[in-house]
């Protein structure tokens, strides 16, 4: 029902990995718009799929272990520092001159792919020239303050921490955030991967704060929905979001229980972890994140494609 190119390499690469996120919980965006036509922005998107969290150790894996699955392909992810001998995404970019970056958001020291660097000499190289930006109340050690209003030039293997970030949050709005890094970032890069590692919802659930879940999704589907418009506009550019470790909550079954709810978070709780995350894909290569599949195939989904000269698994082959 929407017109879409099929076969498009994606040369630039949006992907928002969302602890916590299930397809259900956008009821809490959808039930509170003026009329029932208004949706949300991902659903919008192009293609829609279902992905199994279990992998080779657990049956429902931390948010964190399923990010790593979803970014290496793999499935033996055990929550040690073996898992950094685990080749990510951006490593095979790199070889074909893709830029990388990763936004890390709310994330805590264990959640953290900063958490490598305590796992010996691997561990430290884990990030190789990706730049990465922690939006968390806490400066990660060795990290260089910036602010998302001022411009700045982020350099490759850099850490960065945005300074109107506090123990009440931060002083910029996703979408505005992430529109000051990546006009910076993308500057004279034609091709790039943004991953954004997103643990507010996750952690707001886990306080049954549903006022800020509701908030940290609507902050999720603003800033998705400025890179949709730029995928409309361009055919090379692919926006992905994937759950991990998707959490369901027992929402009220009543409109007038959902009015309460809407107003003060009350009547709702949050459940053990989903078995399956959702992703949503919008732009080049969308369609294949359509179905249902292990979430550690999606890398090889976001690599393969008909062939043509650039991104695909022949020519970067992740299972060497």
């Amino acid at each position: 029902m929407r017109k879409h190119q099929f076969g498009r390499q994606p040369t630039k690469i949006i992907w928002f990995q969302v602890a916590g996120l299930d397809q259900e919980q956008l009821a809490m965006l959808r039930f509170g718009f003026p009329t029932s036509a208004e949706k949300t922005t991902l659903e919008s998107s192009v293609c829609y799929g279902q992905a199994w969290s279990f992998n080779l150790y657990h049956l429902r894996p931390s948010s964190h272990q399923s990010m790593l699955a979803q970014m290496t392909g793999k499935k033996d992810v055990a929550g040690t520092c073996e898992d950094w001998n685990l080749k990510p995404l951006w490593s095979y970019l790199g070889a074909n001159s893709y830029k990388s970056g990763i936004l890390e958001i709310d994330a805590r020291k264990d959640e953290s792919l900063l958490a490598a660097k305590a796992c010996g000499e691997k561990g430290a190289s884990y990030l190789g020239d990706s730049i990465l930006w922690a939006m968390r109340a806490e400066n990660p050690l060795g990290a260089e303050g910036y602010l998302p209003a001022v411009a700045q030039e982020f350099r490759a293997g850099k850490i960065y921490w945005d300074k109107t970030c506090n123990t009440q949050g931060c002083g910029t709005a996703l979408r505005a955030s992430l529109a000051s890094i990546y006009r910076q970032f993308s500057k004279n890069s034609s091709r790039h991967l943004l991953l954004i590692r997103d643990f507010s919802l996750k952690h707001a659930l886990e306080r049954q704060n549903f006022v800020a879940a509701r908030e940290a999704l609507r902050e999720l589907d603003k800033a998705a929905e400025a890179f949709y418009q730029l995928a409309g506009e361009r055919d090379d550019t692919l926006i992905l979001v994937t759950g991990a470790g998707a959490v369901d909550v027992d929402f009220p079954a009543e409109g007038k229980d959902w009015q309460n709810f809407d107003l003060k978070g009350a009547g709702a709780l949050p459940r053990r972890g989903e078995l399956m995350s959702p992703v949503f894909a919008q732009g080049a290569r969308a369609e294949n994140f359509c179905g249902m599949y292990e979430e550690a195939q999606i890398f090889e989904r976001l690599l393969s494609g008909p062939k043509q000269q650039g991104l695909e698994l022949k020519i970067i082959n992740p299972f060497n």
